[in-house]
């Protein structure tokens, strides 16, 4: 699992209300600002074009409906009371500079999920396995290959 978590907190609802307000007021702004904190802003500097493109086309009204949904969905999303029941091995990973999903949150599913294995990378932000797939691959195959 990557960038995921149990379910919400305060600092996501208040986080994705901001991104739903820009969303329904400034769709353009709301594209610079998803791209701004999805990626670790050193990692951004050397991939200019990847702001460019995210910005140079604004969401449209169907975009807007759907990422507005999508929010909705994130919002709503709370599994903590049912991930004990879950007895499959996980390898949760995140990033402690990941601004969409904090660490916390990331290291609670880990704690929630009774055969999980957390690995935090220290930095890569939240599109991490863009950011760092090298690494982010060679712990997968690490994790895969310790056995089920």
């Amino acid at each position: 699992m990557n960038g995921t978590w149990a379910g919400p907190n305060w600092y996501m609802e208040a986080l994705f209300s901001v991104r739903r307000e820009l969303l329904a007021h400034a769709p353009e702004q709301y594209a610079k600002f998803s791209t701004l904190i999805a990626y670790p802003p050193r990692w951004l500097n050397e991939h200019l074009d990847v702001y460019q493109t995210a910005t140079q086309s604004p969401p449209d009204q169907y975009l807007v409906d759907v990422i507005s949904e999508r929010i909705d969905v994130l919002l709503e999303h709370d599994c903590r009371s049912i991930l004990s029941n879950l007895q499959i091995p996980a390898l949760v990973m995140g990033t402690e500079d990941d601004q969409i999903v904090p660490p916390h949150l990331q290291q609670e599913l880990a704690s929630l999920l009774p055969r999980a294995q957390l690995h935090l990378f220290s930095h890569g932000g939240h599109l991490f396995p863009i950011t760092r797939p090298r690494d982010v691959v060679v712990r997968m195959i690490d994790w895969l290959s310790r056995g089920l």
